[in-house]
């Protein structure tokens, strides 16, 4: 039962990780921002509140570049984790 149960919810499992990776990301900012000293929600509130503008976004465009990197590393695994999943499905849509 494991054999045919674990590979066919394999794709829901891997859509759930990507999605507790992304909240995972925007927790990880919101608890800097109130309860730290340091951290790149430290640094984006801590420029906001004393004008630096230009430090601000840049902190922004850091943390849009780490989101960025780490959801691509993830689709990267999970395409070779999946590669048999992808390849189901477009066979299907020829039908």
């Amino acid at each position: 039962m494991v054999d045919v149960v674990l590979p066919a919810a394999s794709p829901q499992i891997v859509a759930g990780l990507r999605n507790s990776l992304q909240v995972a990301i925007i927790l990880m900012v919101v608890s800097e921002w109130v309860a730290s000293t340091d951290g790149i929600g430290f640094y984006i509130v801590n420029a906001q509140e004393s004008f630096d503008y230009l430090g601000m976004w840049s902190g922004i465009i850091v943390l849009a570049i780490i989101g960025t990197v780490a959801n691509l590393l993830f689709v990267l695994a999970e395409n070779r984790v999946l590669h048999w999943h992808y390849g189901a499905r477009a066979g299907q849509g020829a039908r």
